[in-house]
């Protein structure tokens, strides 16, 4: 019996995890708005349930984790950038300022507090969780923002003491993404909307605004200096995930099953789209003409646990595979099930 124990602890601990980190009392507006966010204690006194209270609270702590996350993430990307930008400038400017800030010394990652409608539930408990990542959040904000004033000061500085090297290519700046893509530099550096990172005449990274929306799009290349992967961003979080000349088991799927005749396992792309929490919740792949081949959809239960994985081609959402997470009380685990509809197309 004793064996036994630890299995179930597991178990109950992925059943409860999405449950526990989710709470109709968290609005949108309030994840989308730090302000709004920043009130939740008003919301949290019409809340009279000690169940849904303590839920309430525990993903109110979470929502400010990722938050915090992201801002350390877009810092870093921020730091590259300036750091490239003023090296363009004046490779011998004195960087060190960048360090003059300390960073917090709160670093506290989040972990869920298991717990059932049945518990002892301290509130006080999920009340300090919540005031503690809500500090730490705002703590690293203040950090953030002083840090990237030291950053423009610095590039200030830089352009001012020693003329821009017009042989010297590691930054341009652009009106839109369609002057990127055309190669058109804006004449006015100082108005432009879209700027890019360029490392060894390979572009790295770009980074503009759309709407007041802070987007970045990354660049990977293989040894070979080929494009395989990018990936786009929208205020630090991944939007989308383009790979190029890809050849994975969908691929190979759909070739051996004669699913679709006139493609090879070359030249094809996918695009992979993530939702709020990072996850990637459907793939379209496409030939090395443009056309659709098919796509996997995943289904999650509240964006958190996954609960199917389902393969179509073309673009008719035609089903030919189906993949289902189904719980086996034998093994005290969760099992791939799978659904084939296999059927070549003439």
């Amino acid at each position: 019996m004793k064996k036994v124990v630890p299995i179930i602890l597991l178990v109950s601990f992925i059943f409860c995890e999405s449950e526990l980190l989710r709470s109709k009392y968290l609005t949108q507006d309030m994840m989308n708005d730090i302000k709004k966010l920043d009130q939740y204690d008003k919301t949290a006194r019409f809340i009279f349930n000690k169940y849904e209270k303590a839920k309430f609270y525990q993903i109110v702590a979470f929502t400010y984790y990722l938050k915090y996350q992201d801002l350390i993430e877009e810092l870093n990307s921020l730091e590259r950038q300036y750091i490239s930008i003023i090296n363009n400038y004046n490779p011998s400017f004195d960087i060190s300022a960048f360090n003059q800030i300390s960073a917090p010394k709160m670093e506290n990652t989040f972990s869920p507090i298991l717990f059932s409608e049945n518990s002892n539930i301290k509130i006080r408990l999920f009340k300090t969780k919540a005031g503690l990542f809500e500090k730490q959040y705002h703590e690293y904000l203040e950090y953030f923002n002083n840090k990237v004033n030291i950053f423009k000061n610095m590039l200030l500085k830089a352009k001012n003491s020693q003329e821009r090297d017009d042989n010297v290519t590691s930054n341009k700046n652009f009106n839109n993404y369609l002057d990127f893509i055309s190669d058109v530099e804006s004449d006015d550096r100082n108005n432009t909307n879209i700027s890019t990172v360029i490392e060894d005449e390979l572009i790295k990274e770009i980074n503009w605004y759309e709407d007041g929306v802070y987007c970045r799009k990354e660049f990977f290349y293989s040894e070979a200096l080929s494009l395989y992967k990018t990936i786009d961003y929208k205020n630090g979080l991944k939007e989308y995930e383009t790979t190029y000349d890809i050849e994975d088991n969908f691929i190979s799927y759909i070739i051996n099953n004669k699913f679709i005749r006139n493609i090879n396992g070359h030249g094809n792309y996918a695009i992979s789209f993530f939702n709020k929490f990072s996850k990637i919740y459907k793939i379209v792949y496409y030939s090395a003409s443009g056309e659709i081949i098919g796509s996997i959809h995943f289904n999650f239960k509240e964006n958190l646990e996954l609960l199917s994985e389902i393969w179509y081609i073309g673009d008719n959402r035609k089903k030919i595979k189906e993949l289902r997470q189904v719980y086996d009380p034998k093994t005290h685990t969760y099992i791939t099930i799978e659904d084939r509809v296999i059927k070549e197309l003439r």
